[in-house]
């Protein structure tokens, strides 16, 4: 059997020897530096493996590979990379998590006399602490027990300095634990456990204990165990974080690559993408986008149609261009014939029954292969005279690839088929381990013998593994309920045995083996703890399953008193579900929840969420219907925090109608009652609203004053990401004022925060500015490289609406410079960007700025055309910033037109904007421009009088590029005769 299955896997590539050369092609532009990324797709069956092992082959002698693949057993995300980059790197990049842990736990018996003692290696105690604090809980432990000597019942607690001690009461004894910072919920029920397990296993020793220390050990054992235990932080998923993040992951991954590509031309091999999950996909796009001048080739592999986020995926590949499809197809007659010869060589084997097999397997490479096997083992095929040949008519093809595999199933054994159903459940790749913990089988080797003999699993690098998916899937699809629920919860136990020290290690495998068992209870838990792990590293997706494995679980529990935990759940899910854009079900999920609870703080809080779910989708009537309801529940909970919140969100929808007095009035509420309740981070993110609001109003000096107190509070609580926004904003508004030296350090202190924190799209925005600034000030070359930096920045990471910014600006410097259609060509880049994002506001910008290139070029109907365009986006709308650069545009047209009195018309409703609002920058160039309609209609002192305004402000701006424009001006116009009339 062993040199027939050898005989059949290894035969010559067949039928795929184009596919084959385009890979070679694709692999040797990229060994020269022009990297590409190529997605192999066809059914299951249809030879994507045989293919990509050939090709790997081939690469292998060329340049180094990485191999990672997708399994449809896990929910663990970034996991295809996780396995491409498994022992290639030394530090966390896919599970940046966050754990706490116990500082120090001591077992006290019930006279106070210390038992056992352990620390975690990360947190022990200084002597001296510990032995004051042991005084303070001994004395605690005598207080504990009533004067006839029997202990209180319940969970004691004690707070130290900035230390949490936490007690739990045994027969014998108490177990005392010390952590710093929040406590974890499981914290509690393991400390409990521990203790229960202490009292079963040790109470006789304690109960006749006289202080010799090696007749306990046992407890020492198992409160060092408990001691090394690791609790998950769960973080709190915001949209800027999590893409911010999810940039962060993949850029480093990429510069992985790039450097392991320095030395050696790389092959990114990921096989199985229709199971990979959207972290996984998400790094994939990004590394796709940004290999192309890199001597890196990524290829994937995959089903069509099967997951509906590739799809999406690779739709938005395919708009960016980035990736090469080879979709493979079903074999013909000619490939069938070949693939006979290649596995029996010369053979006899009729034409009929070649076509008949080509027919019946469909083309589909696995079917035929597997069914050749079989009519061999079966005598149907057999040598004759040193000649293949067809030995009995008498044979049946199979309707379709499941029932040949149900087929070579019937010929095991009950063992090696109860094996193999366990090992389904398992998935497509397992360790002895794990195999070894079925119940049924005291020994499974003879087993595991019997299925590698006959080609259903495979060893490989120290592993188990199916030889191919289709035997996995086919066979746990088979398996009947009662078993399936039996295999899981075997998996699930052992699992649980096996990191019961760090159950956070195999989160993800608890809950899906309990969440398909009948352990109903342990598989609500593990869902919701598997949930929020999948949350603190990013994967808002896979969360959202785990979550709604818990919800299809909860109804079966039978738990008394589980309604909170079902809200709990509700919110969890309902958060996720905003996160990713399913505004529908979170609104469900919210709205459910907020009719279970009976407590008006957390209907209050599950309202206000639905109404920011309706801000979100635009329905705004609906979001202050709701948001109104929960400001009464507040008022009958008296819940201040909440309320402030609520009016927070509040204004928000005042501030989207452009109703900035009633926006105004909300943020007032919202800020005073973050002062009263001393919510640091509220009261700041209250100040940057508020910040935003003075902005638009035109109060320049209220906003400043606003986005300092921000930046105040969040020095305060420390928040890095905000406290660089905060930076960001102030240098924004300094600039605007024209206090350019000032918005210089601001910018690049935020920018050093920015890198130093990883902040891969907020460096972008610093680069942004300082490009604006630099370009204000003359300094072109420099300004250009800033914009091109921010560019590559937002090009890198997938971000049309920023690089349209760049585009814009660049557009501006290259207007400065004098060549307007380089400027153009930039513009309309940044407008197409724009538009096809529905940014209504950086279109009436850029529109505006395509006008005055048009001017430039004589284009004045176009130049109409735009201004007309961006006055009717503007319409009903109270930026008046906006509207003060279109009055400038329409000034400047009027002059080209030599309408002298519609210009001055424009040019003075727009000085008077922007001298209400502190806008020196903007100031000066319409005073320049209205100097020059002044010249132009020989109103020379007039005209001097502008443009010397406008020079002494450039002056103090230092805009070097436009101050000897002005002074040659000047001193034509002081030369010129007196003509004011």
């Amino acid at each position: 059997m062993g040199d027939e299955v050898s005989r059949y896997s290894d035969h010559g590539l067949v039928g795929r020897e184009k596919e084959l050369t385009i890979l070679k092609h694709a692999l040797d532009e990229a060994s020269a530096g022009k990297g590409s990324t190529v997605m192999v797709s066809g059914e299951a069956g249809i030879g994507k493996t045989r293919l990509i092992a050939e090709f790997k082959e081939y690469a292998g002698k060329k340049v180094k590979i990485l191999y990672g693949a997708a399994t449809s057993d896990s929910l663990e995300p970034f996991l295809i990379f996780s396995r491409a980059f498994e022992d290639k790197v030394d530090r966390p990049l896919f599970h940046d998590q966050e754990y706490t842990s116990f500082a120090t736990i001591f077992a006290v018996d019930r006279a106070g006399l210390l038992l056992a003692q352990a620390s975690s290696q990360d947190d022990e105690l200084d002597a001296d602490i510990f032995a004051a604090m042991l005084s303070a809980v001994q004395d605690f432990v005598r207080d504990s027990f009533d004067t006839d000597g029997t202990r209180q019942r319940g969970l004691g607690k004690l707070e130290y300095g900035d230390m949490k001690i936490m007690i739990e009461h045994g027969e014998h004894m108490f177990l005392t634990a010390v952590l710093r910072g929040a406590e974890h919920k499981d914290m509690r029920s393991m400390l409990k456990n521990t203790v229960q397990n202490i009292e079963r296993d040790h109470s006789h020793a304690l109960k006749t204990w006289k202080g010799n220390v090696s007749n306990i050990r046992g407890v020492q054992d198992e409160i060092s165990s408990l001691a090394g235990a690791k609790f998950l932080v769960r973080r709190e998923l915001e949209g800027n974080m999590l893409e911010n993040e999810r940039i962060r992951i993949a850029d480093q991954a990429l510069n992985i690559i790039m450097d392991m590509a320095r030395d050696k031309p790389l092959l990114v091999l990921l096989e199985d993408l229709h199971w990979a999950d959207e972290s996984s996909l998400f790094v994939l796009n990004y590394m796709a986008r940004n290999i192309k001048n890199e001597r890196v080739m990524l290829l994937g592999s995959l089903r069509p149609k099967e997951s509906n986020i590739l799809i999406d995926r690779l739709d938005k590949m395919r708009e960016e261009e980035i990736i090469t499809e080879l979709d493979l197809k079903m074999f013909s007659a000619d490939d069938v014939r070949s693939l006979a010869y290649e596995i029996y060589g010369d053979n006899n084997l009729p034409e009929d029954f070649i076509d008949s097999l080509t027919s019946q397997c469909k083309g589909n490479p696995f079917f035929t292969i597997e069914l050749l096997k079989q009519m061999e083992e079966e005598g149907n095929i057999g040598d004759k005279d040193g000649r293949y040949v067809l030995l009995s008519k008498d044979y049946t093809i199979p309707s379709s690839v499941e029932d040949i595999v149900y087929r070579k199933l019937d010929k095991l054994d009950s063992d090696a088929m109860t094996l193999v159903e366990y090992a389904s459940c398992i998935g497509l790749q397992f360790g002895r381990e794990v195999a070894g913990s079925i119940q049924a089988i005291k020994d499974i080797s003879p087993a595991l013998d019997r299925l590698t003999g006959n080609g259903i699993l495979i060893l490989s690098n120290g592993k188990i593994e199916f030889s191919h998916a289709i035997f996995q899937e086919v066979i746990y699809k088979s398996i009947g309920d009662r078993w399936h629920s039996l295999y899981h919860k075997n998996l699930g136990e052992y699992y649980e045995y096996a990191f019961r020290g760090n159950p956070a290690e195999v989160l993800y495998e608890l809950a899906r083996h309990f969440s398909r068992s009948k352990e109903y209870i342990k598989a609500f838990d593990y869902c919701m703890r598997a949930g929020e792990k999948a949350e603190s590293e990013f994967a808002p997706e896979q969360s959202i399953e785990l979550y709604k494995w818990a919800l299809s679980v909860y109804d079966r529990m039978r738990k008394p008193d589980a309604r909170n935990e079902r809200i709990v759940l509700l919110e969890k899910m309902g958060d996720i579900q905003t996160l990713i854009g399913e505004w529908s079900d979170a609104l469900v999920r919210f709205i459910d929840g907020s009719e279970l609870t009976e407590e008006p703080e957390v209907k209050a809080r599950l309202l206000r969420k639905a109404g920011e779910v309706h801000f979100k989708k635009g329905e705004y009537d609906k979001a202050q219907e709701c948001f109104e309801r929960a400001l009464h529940q507040v008022s009958a909970s008296e819940e201040e925090r909440e309320a402030g919140r609520i009016h927070g969100s509040i204004s928000e929808v005042y501030l989207r109608l452009g109703n900035f007095e009633k926006a105004q009035e909300h943020f007032q509420l919202n800020l005073k009652i973050a002062e009263e309740t001393s919510e640091k981070k509220e009261m700041g993110d209250a100040y940057n609203r508020m910040g935003i609001i003075y902005w638009m109003l035109g109060d320049l000096a209220g906003s400043t004053s606003c986005f300092q107190k921000s930046l105040d509070m969040r020095r305060e609580i420390g928040d890095l990401m905000s406290i660089s926004s905060s930076l960001n904003n102030l240098g924004n508004l300094y600039y605007t004022r024209g206090q350019w030296d000032a918005a210089i350090n601001l910018y690049n202190e935020s920018r050093e925060i920015r890198e130093k924190i990883g902040d891969i799209q907020g460096m972008s925005a610093s680069y942004n500015n300082l490009g604006n600034l630099y370009g204000d000030r003359g300094r072109f070359e420099e300004a250009i490289e800033y914009h091109e930096m921010s560019l590559k920045i937002k090009e890198r990471i997938g971000d049309p609406v920023g690089a349209s910014w760049s585009y814009n600006n660049i557009g501006n410097i290259l207007k400065k410079r004098n060549q307007p259609e380089k400027a153009l060509d930039n513009h309309l880049k940044a407008l197409e960007l724009r538009e096809n994002a529905n940014d209504n506001q950086g279109v009436v910008g850029t529109l505006i700025d395509i006008a005055l290139v048009y001017v430039m070029m004589g284009q004045i109907d176009k130049a109409v055309e735009a201004c007309e365009r961006s006055e009717c986006l503007m319409e009903g709308s109270e930026d008046i910033l906006h509207k003060a650069m279109l009055l400038r545009a329409r000034g400047n047209i009027q002059c080209s037109l030599l309408n002298w009195d519609l210009a001055e018309e424009n040019f003075l409703d727009s000085l008077k904007i922007l001298e209400e609002i502190d806008c020196p920058l903007d100031l000066a160039k319409i005073r320049r421009d209205y100097g020059l309609l002044l010249k132009e209609t020989e109103k020379y002192d007039r005209a001097i009088e502008q443009l010397e305004i406008s020079l002494g402000i450039f002056e103090k701006l230092d805009a070097i590029y436009i101050i000897k424009d002005i002074e040659a001006l000047l001193d034509e116009l002081k030369n010129m005769p007196v003509n004011d009339n």
